[in-house]
């Protein structure tokens, strides 16, 4: 009976147990359930992490973290089927960490939505670049078929230009003959003043000849046109440095002194000068105008009545001028030059508006000689010296029309603004003999080296020539010169850049430089200033063109108004 009452006690400890232990394999079986259905979120949660992670590198740790701990949370599960007493304290842990992940996958899910955005924006981004891109490329492809197309210009351009050379030459002889003539029936004609029945009879024979010459040079000037047209729309030939004469025109109808103004005529008046602290005078740019109408027309020949040779006293050599001034006849010349300097500014503004008018450089030409002839009576050796000088290029433009040029006009007009900077009294004690000065010119023509060295000469200056760069750098760093010339087309360094290369030299900082160039372009002048150039000269040019504009660089640099 004591075992049974034991047997019985057992069994019903026993029925207990079972109860719980059915009602913990219960309870366990909801937890599977519950953790079956948190496996097929969590796989859903792995599929959306991993399409995410394709698209987003960094997201790669995180779906690691995810995957492990899902893993331990499975064995954790497994091992609950085992251990009951631990399945309560496994169930918490599992709880948790369901919550965790449940705001891991909201954050991954909000990271995946900022994530999508900006890939759109990106693709919107790459979208619109690539139709820039291929916007450019187009752009690309078309200018190199435009490029193709103008070297191919290019080439028949060249040859064209090298025609129309050819055929200058020949037409600069002709011209060059005819003037010889004409040259020929003015000196015939001086002869012919001292009997006035004779000069009618000679000016009649002169008039039939003119006519004859006035259509044989309309033919030249009908052919001269056809070239021009075709050279406006090809670049300007390199010209060679030798001086060369202008083609002409025909001729208009003859010019005489009777219908000659006086200075006092209405013409357009520039800025009066000042002599009192004058400065450096700007210098006008002459207008190049169309190559039709800058062609000169050569009027019936004006020769001036003959003038008396001009005696300019011999310059001694020191160092500084030394200057025997009449105080009074020094006062005369600063009160009279200003309007006759503006007078003479007058009739070249005149003239430069139309140059037919060659009484107007006959009139200037004469006010010019009168105020040379003052300052050699003055012993005013520097001014007289340049007055010289223009008198004879101004002379010579009015012998030969055809040289009569936007360059030549441009350098008449500096040396009268010049004169009035050196009519300074300052100025007047600190100018040097000019023929102490050391002048360089490079050319890498010898014809053109050969022009330099005998325009410099003309106004009793002296030169040292040099055929490149190279040696120009060589020369110059060994012996010091006042003045370059530089030729803008050298083979082994353009001019521009051999004169960047003088200016980083200390002692040619503030030397004067002047390019010789066969084209005065927009272009040219630009370089010219952001090269350090001071000035330049067109080619073909005059001699005395030259040497006028070597003197007056000469002087400015002796005046520090470089």
């Amino acid at each position: 009976s004591g075992l049974q009452a034991f047997y019985t006690e057992a069994q019903t400890r026993m029925d207990a147990l079972t109860t719980e232990r059915n009602a913990l394999q219960t309870s366990s079986t909801e937890a599977q359930a519950r953790l079956d259905t948190l496996t097929k979120e969590h796989s859903t949660l792995q599929v959306a992490l991993a399409e995410a992670q394709s698209r987003i590198d960094a997201l790669n740790k995180e779906r690691g973290t995810v995957q492990s701990a899902s893993a331990e949370l499975q064995a954790r599960i497994d091992a609950l089927t085992k251990e009951r007493d631990t399945l309560k304290t496994s169930s918490t842990e599992a709880q948790t960490r369901i919550d965790a992940l449940l705001k891991e996958r909201d954050t991954v899910q909000s990271s995946s939505a900022e994530t999508q955005a900006r890939i759109d924006a990106l693709t919107t981004e790459r979208t619109a670049l690539q139709t820039s891109l291929t916007e450019a490329q187009a752009r690309i492809d078309e200018l190199s078929k435009q490029r193709d197309t103008v070297q191919s210009s290019s080439v028949e351009t060249q040859a064209r230009i090298d025609a129309l050379t050819t055929e200058r030459t020949t037409l600069q002889t002709s011209v060059a003959e005819a003037q010889s003539r004409i040259d020929a029936m003015a000196k015939e004609r001086d002869m012919a003043q001292s009997s006035s029945a004779e000069a009618q009879a000679r000016l009649d024979s002169l008039t039939k000849e003119r006519h004859v010459l006035q259509k044989s040079l309309t033919e030249a000037q009908a052919r001269i046109d056809a070239l021009t047209k075709e050279r406006d729309t090809v670049p300007s030939p390199p010209s060679v440095g030798a001086p060369s004469v202008s083609t002409p025109a025909p001729s208009s109808p003859p010019q005489t002194r009777d219908v000659v103004p006086p200075l006092s005529r209405d013409l357009p008046k520039p800025p009066a000068f000042s002599l009192v602290g004058a400065g450096t005078p700007a210098i006008p740019v002459i207008p190049a105008g169309d190559p039709k109408t800058s062609l000169i027309e050569i009027p019936k020949p004006v020769i001036p009545a003959p003038r008396p040779p001009l005696r300019i006293p011999r310059l001694e050599h020191s160092t500084t001028l030394k200057f025997g001034v009449d105080s009074t006849l020094l006062q005369k010349i600063i009160e009279t030059a200003p309007e006759a300097l503006n007078g003479m500014r007058r009739c070249l503004h005149a003239f430069i508006k139309n140059q037919v008018e060659t009484s107007l450089l006959d009139e200037l030409l004469t006010s010019l000689q009168a105020l040379t002839e003052q300052t050699v009576q003055a012993n005013l050796t520097a001014i007289a010296t340049l007055s010289y000088a223009l008198n004879a290029l101004i002379e010579d433009l009015l012998r030969i029309p055809g040289q009569i040029n936007p360059s030549s006009l441009r350098t008449v007009s500096q040396s009268i603004d010049f004169l009035v900077t050196l009519l300074d009294e300052k100025n007047l004690s600190r100018t040097k003999d000019p023929t102490l000065a050391n002048i360089f010119a490079v050319d890498d023509d010898s014809d053109a080296r050969k022009t330099i060295r005998g325009a410099i000469e003309i106004v009793n200056l002296k030169v040292v020539c040099a055929e490149n760069a190279q040696t120009t750098l060589a020369v110059l760093s060994e012996q010091k010169f006042d003045l370059i010339f530089i030729d803008v087309r050298l083979p082994d360094m353009n001019g521009f850049e051999l004169c960047t290369r003088l200016r980083k030299m200390p002692e040619y900082k503030k030397t004067p430089v002047v390019f010789i160039t066969g084209a005065v372009t927009v272009q040219n002048r630009v370089q010219s200033s952001l090269s350090g150039g001071n000035d330049f000269i067109a080619k073909p040019f005059n001699l005395l063109e030259l040497g006028v504009k070597a003197l007056i660089w000469i002087f400015k640099g002796q005046l520090g108004l470089v």
